[in-house]
């Protein structure tokens, strides 16, 4: 007997959920084959899958089908915070405590921003936790919401949490799916399977990877800091599972993982409660986890936390208390090894891949030059290493109950004095790179952290590269003569900022924009080794952000900007000439942010910026506006 729900949702094609009768991993294959969508259920042989209805007749005519419980459909959002109060809740957390920062790390198909928090110290081992990525697993963002409730309260298990751990929690990744209680973004894309670790093409899994906002703003925010583990907080089972979650073979961290997740299973007092790898409860791809664990080192769960997705607003309280224990104690789960990793010479902070060989998957520091990593007790060799630079080995003996801190200051071996031309790749079309004093019959190789690398053929007219399948931001140029750390700069895509000047004043750097959001970060890249040294935000608002200035590179070098804002990354090349360089010229050196419109949609990216001309020169008028502006605690 066949009973199909129809699920609504906002303009892409209905969607109809049933629970097939999939007993093997196979079968599971092959209804995904035929457009079947796994939907957050199992119950013996039976899934629960979604499929639009011009796929269901064919997955009808293979399997068999019962009909849809009532209590895994019925959903009330009423008692449940919608995305706007969220927003009022977590704007009011942040002006209640200096070590909360409010920060929009996005914004979504709709609309709608994507926003969370940074608490506590920034120097301390760090955790992501995020929710509603589904956004009919109204739950999860409340769940979300008590765990910030609950380190702001500093009370019992919680206590001086928030004083010794760096959290980024973002409650609704997926605001609009929240509101209208489907699954799906506004574009009809499961935003956790649109990550971009063994993506895989299929129904609901977007048209490329990373092709949704949503999922670009978590990847903006894990780039740019270093998460030693995670949380993505999920419903419609009732489990903690971790990665690897595309594929039955173990990764390197299953142990640790595993016991981890034991002690979580120790403290959920119901008994129903399990945990489980991820690819033995139900193997899929393209999901948060895999991607975190994969190219950042990430040690990320996905935790069901009921079986459904929005009970009665009145169980919550009982429902969310089952997890509040078990998630203070997996934050006071002890981290042993702290690693800093410099440049011999600069003294500037690196971004470089940590191995232990086949001991844990390799993880990788953050702009700061920071990792820390979960270990168990132990002696290790450690592999750090940086394009351009030595590898260096470093042996570590981790004992019980104390944490090693490591310096690693990296000598270089083959950077480079050369600057690409273009410098940023600010515009859409396919585009010629050129690099004076190299041999441009070698191939480039273009690689950041938490990338594939991108392998660019020589031409007649230099390297030929597509901005588009870029992730905006600093790429590091590797060629046999030597590498270029940081060197190409790749324009923002979205069109949410649109920068319009930038320039130093005595000890302070004012940048004016349009739509700037909440908890804007700026970075200062210069001289050979061009680490990305993060300055102090003074004040800010929504068209005026002051930080402290830079040091000038010494002997006229080069000094870029990289600013960070609702999710973008903008670039301002050459500071220091931008003044005194010709319209044209300048046009090529300013990532100013211009609407996707402008452009169109390239690769389900959303477009790129451009630049339209020369900057306005600076105003004297911009220090009486800095009045106005929110002072940072």
């Amino acid at each position: 007997m066949l009973l199909l729900l129809a699920t609504a949702l906002a303009g892409p094609p209905p969607v109809q959920e049933a629970w097939v009768k999939l007993p093997t991993q196979g079968q599971r294959e092959r209804a995904e084959r035929l457009g079947a969508h796994f939907a957050e259920g199992i119950d013996g042989d039976y899934v629960l899958m979604h499929a639009t209805t011009a796929n269901w007749p064919g997955i009808q005519a293979e399997f068999d089908t019962l009909t849809l419980p009532v209590g895994l459909t019925t959903k009330s959002f009423a008692g449940y915070r919608s995305p706007e109060q969220i927003e009022s809740e977590l704007a009011a957390m942040a002006d209640s405590s200096p070590l909360v920062d409010l920060v929009q790390f996005g914004e979504s198909v709709d609309g709608r921003p994507i926003l969370g928090l940074e608490m506590g110290p920034t120097n301390a081992p760090r955790w992501r936790i995020t929710g509603a990525h589904h956004g009919d697993e109204a739950i999860s963002s409340e769940l979300a919401m008590e765990v910030a409730k609950a380190l702001l309260d500093n009370k019992g298990a919680w206590e001086g949490l928030i004083d010794s751990l760096h959290i980024t929690l973002v409650p609704a990744v997926n605001p609009d799916g929240l509101a209208q209680g489907s699954r799906y973004n506004a574009n009809g894309v499961d935003l956790n399977r649109n990550y971009g670790f063994q993506w895989g093409d299929g129904t609901f899994r977007g048209p490329a990877p990373f092709s949704e906002p949503e999922s670009r703003s978590v990847r903006t925010l894990s780039l740019y800091s270093s998460h030693h583990a995670g949380l993505s907080i999920h419903a419609g089972a009732f489990n903690l599972g971790w990665p690897w979650n595309y594929t039955t073979t173990l990764s390197p961290d299953e142990s640790r993982l595993k016991g981890l997740a034991q002690r979580y299973e120790a403290l959920c007092p119901d008994p129903d409660f399990y945990i489980t790898n991820g690819a033995a409860w139900y193997v899929t791809s393209g999901d948060s986890n895999d991607w975190s664990l994969g190219r950042r080192g990430t040690m990320e769960f996905t935790l069901e936390a009921w079986v459904e997705k929005a009970p009665p607003p009145e169980q919550l309280e009982e429902l969310l208390a089952l997890h509040l224990s078990a998630i203070a104690d997996m934050l006071t789960t002890p981290v042993p090894l702290r690693v800093e990793v410099r440049d011999a010479d600069s003294g500037q902070p690196l971004q470089a891949q940590l191995s232990v060989g086949t001991r844990a998957s390799d993880f990788y520091t953050g702009p700061d030059g920071m990792a820390w990593r979960i270990l168990e007790t132990g002696v290790y060799e450690l592999q750090v290493q940086a394009p351009g630079y030595t590898t260096q080995t470093v042996e570590l003996r981790l004992p019980a109950d104390l944490s090693t801190e490591i310096f690693v200051p990296m000598e270089s071996n083959s950077i480079l004095d050369f600057r690409p031309e273009p410098a940023l790749l600010a515009c859409c079309d396919f585009q010629n790179l050129s690099i004076p004093g190299l041999n441009t019959e070698e191939v480039l190789t273009l690689s950041r952290p938490g990338a594939e690398t991108v392998d660019l053929q020589p031409g007649p007219q230099g390297w030929t590269v597509d901005p588009a399948l870029l992730i905006p931001g600093p790429w590091t140029i590797q060629h046999p003569q030597g590498v270029l750390p940081n060197a190409l700069l790749v324009g923002a895509q979205g069109g949410l900022v649109q920068l319009e000047e930038a320039k130093l004043s005595g000890d302070t750097l004012v940048v004016r924009a349009q739509g700037l959001g909440p908890g804007s970060r700026i970075f200062a890249l210069s001289g050979l080794t061009r680490g990305l040294v993060e300055l102090e935000i003074l004040s800010e608002n929504e068209s005026l952000l002051v930080a402290q200035a830079p040091a000038i590179p010494q002997e006229g070098g080069t000094l870029d900007l990289l600013l960070l804002s609702k999710g973008e990354a903008l670039t301002i090349v050459d500071l220091l000439g931008t003044t005194e360089l010709d319209p044209g010229t300048q046009a090529d050196t300013i990532d100013t942010g211009t609407p996707a419109q402008a452009w169109g949609p390239v690769q389900g990216y959303g477009g790129c910026s451009h630049s339209p001309g020369p900057l306005p020169l600076w105003s004297a008028g911009w220090l009486a506006l800095a009045l106005g502006l929110r002072r940072r605690p």
